[in-house]
């Protein structure tokens, strides 16, 4: 069960790692069980970086502007921030959503696009490069 903390995988009873802990998992999303409401779910997000060893390396993926939008319908633009480690969390309704980075960290010029489904009363889980050249 990817996505999940703490799990283990019962084919090889092996701990299986929290989600976009690897750049396997960037440009990917996962959805979990519980979280939001009756018309929206929870989306807990990371930026990750193959830029520097450290894949939450504050440098690359810390306090990066993007934008989030409802791909169905339209709408208004959901703006926001990353924390310092890349991070971040929104409420939104059900649907398909378009995440985007745009910026210019360590002078390299980053940007990416992901899309991503969120179902009510569920958490999405996505994981995004910042893909920076």
């Amino acid at each position: 069960m990817i996505g999940c903390s703490g799990t283990v995988d019962e084919d090889s009873a092996e701990p299986v790692l929290p989600f976009c802990e690897k750049m396997e998992d960037a440009n990917s999303s996962v959805i979990d069980l519980g979280g939001g409401s009756a018309s929206s779910g929870s989306v807990v997000g990371r930026v990750i970086t193959d830029e520097s060893q450290d894949l939450h390396d504050p440098q690359w993926v810390g306090f990066l502007d993007y934008t989030i939008d409802n791909t169905d319908v339209g709408g208004t633009q959901q703006q926001g921030e990353t924390q310092q480690d890349g991070s971040f969390v929104e409420v939104l309704g059900a649907g398909h959503w378009k995440f985007k980075i745009s910026a210019t960290q360590a002078g390299y010029s980053c940007s990416n696009e992901v899309e991503f489904l969120v179902e009510a009363e569920n958490t999405t889980q996505i994981c995004v490069d910042v893909n920076c050249i």
